[in-house]
C-alpha cells in the first residue's frame, strides 16, 4: 500500500512530531510504502534517522502555489494508492493536483481556528471545493470537528482520530537544567513553556505571571518563531533577564520536561496540544488556558486559567510548586490520560482507515 503524504513543512512543532511519529510507526509496517512530500525546504526539527524508512522529498520551491509544484505533485499523487494532505496550504494544494486523477485524498484537521475563518470568501471555498473532495476528514479532537463543522457544515465524512505520543520516550529523561537555564540554582523552582513563538500562543501572559512571583521561581521559553524577538524586548522591558531565559529549538523535550517542576502553555486555542500530553506523559504538572484543544484534556480546573489572566496563572503556579495535594491529583489524573494517547492506538486507526479505503478503490 503506497501512501503520499503531503504537508507544508517537516520543521518544529507539535504537528511535525505528530507527522514525524506517525509516519515513522506506519514505515515499520512491511506493507506500507510511505512518502513525505514537503512544500518548503524546511529541515529545521527534522529527524532524518528516524524517517530512514520514509521516502522524504522537498520542493525547493520559493512559492508553494507554483505550477512547477502541481505538476510535481500530480506526478507522485499518480504513483501512490492514498493521499493524505496535512495544513493550509497543503490541503488545498492537493486538492488541485488531484484534479481528474482521482485518487482517494484524505486530510488532517489541526486545529480549532486560523485567519481563513475571518472572510467568506474561504469559507464559499473551503466549503465547496475543499472538503467536499477529501473521502475522509481527519480531526485531531472532538473540538476540531465541532469548529470544522461550524465552519463548513455537518459532513458525514468526518471522524476523529485524537493525536498520540511514543510513550516509551517519555520515561525517561535525565536532568539538564543547567543547559537550559545556566544561572538556575539548586533550591530554584523552574517552570517552562514549549512553544513556537507565534499566534496564538501567549508569552507575554506568562513573562507578566512571572513578574508577580517569587524570584527563585524561574522560566525558560523553549521554541523558535518570527515573534521571539518582540518576547525577548518585552523580558528586557520588564528587567526579567535574570529569571525568563530563551533555550531556542530542543529536540529532546523529554529531557526538557524531566528537568522542569512545572510546564506552562498559554495559548488562545489550540487543535489538540501536544505539549500537554507530552507533559502528562513526563509526569510533568502542566497549567493550560481554559480553552479549546487544552481543557479537553485537561478537566481539573486547578490547572487552568482564563486565557489572558496573568494574576490567575500567578496563583495556579504557586498553588502547583506548593501543595503536595494537588500534585497527587495531577498523577491521578495522568493514569486515567496515558492510555489514551499512545501513539499505538492512534496509528493503528490511521492504518486501519487506509485499509478500509485501500480496499475500496
Amino acid at each position: 500500500m503506497k501512501i503520499l503524504h503531503i504537508t507544508n513543512g517537516i520543521g518544529v512543532g507539535g504537528i511535525a512530531s505528530f507527522i514525524e511519529e506517525l509516519l515513522y510507526q506506519l514505515s515499520l509496517d512491511r506493507n506500507n510504502e510511505i512518502t513525505l512530500l514537503c512544500l518548503e525546504e524546511n529541515k529545521e526539527g527534522y529527524r532524518e534517522k528516524k524517517l530512514e524508512k520514509v521516502n522524504v522529498i522537498f520542493l525547493n520551491q520559493k512559492s508553494n502555489f507554483s505550477f512547477k509544484n502541481i505538476f510535481k505533485i500530480r506526478k507522485l499523487i499518480k504513483e501512490n494508492d492514498i493521499i493524505h494532505a496535512h495544513l493550509f496550504p497543503a490541503q488545498h494544494i492537493t486538492v488541485l493536483a488531484n484534479l481528474f486523477i482521482n485518487k482517494p485524498i484524505v486530510v488532517t484537521e489541526h486545529s480549532t481556528s486560523n485567519n481563513r475563518r475571518k472572510y467568506l470568501i474561504f469559507k464559499i471555498i473551503e466549503k465547496y471545493f475543499i472538503y467536499q473532495k477529501y473521502l475522509k476528514i481527519v480531526c485531531v479532537s472532538q473540538d476540531v470537528k465541532n469548529s470544522l463543522n461550524n465552519w463548513i457544515g455537518n459532513f458525514k465524512n468526518l471522524l476523529v482520530i485524537e493525536n498520540g505520543i511514543n510513550i516509551s520516550e517519555y520515561n525517561y529523561g535525565k536532568n539538564i537544567r543547567q543547559q537550559i537555564f545556566p544561572d538556575i540554582k539548586e533550591n530554584d523552582k523552574l517552570i517552562c513553556m514549549i512553544a513556537r513563538f507565534i499566534y496564538p500562543k501567549d508569552h507575554k501572559t506568562v513573562v507578566k505571571a512571572m513578574e508577580k512571583l517569587p524570584d527563585y521561581i524561574k522560566c525558560v521559553f523553549v521554541g523558535i518563531g518570527d515573534g521571539k524577538e518582540e518576547i525577548e524586548k518585552y523580558v528586557k522591558y520588564k528587567k526579567m533577564e535574570n529569571r525568563i531565559y530563551f533555550c531556542g529549538y530542543r529536540s529532546d523535550i523529554n529531557n526538557v520536561l524531566k528537568s522542569c517542576d512545572l510546564s506552562v502553555l498559554s495559548s488562545k486555542y489550540e487543535g489538540l496540544s501536544t505539549v500537554v500530553i507530552e507533559s502528562i506523559i513526563a509526569n510533568t504538572p502542566i497549567i493550560g488556558s481554559n480553552v479549546v484543544g487544552i481543557n479537553g484534556i485537561l478537566k481539573d480546573k486547578n490547572f487552568l486559567f482564563k486565557f489572558g489572566d496573568y494574576l490567575e496563572l500567578k496563583e495556579k503556579i504557586l498553588q502547583i510548586l506548593t501543595d503536595i495535594e494537588i500534585q497527587n491529583e495531577f498523577k491521578k489524573e495522568r493514569k486515567k490520560l496515558i492510555g489514551r494517547f499512545r501513539s499505538e492506538n492512534m496509528v493503528k486507526k490511521y492504518q486501519d482507515l487506509y485499509e478500509k479505503i485501500y480496499r475500496k478503490n
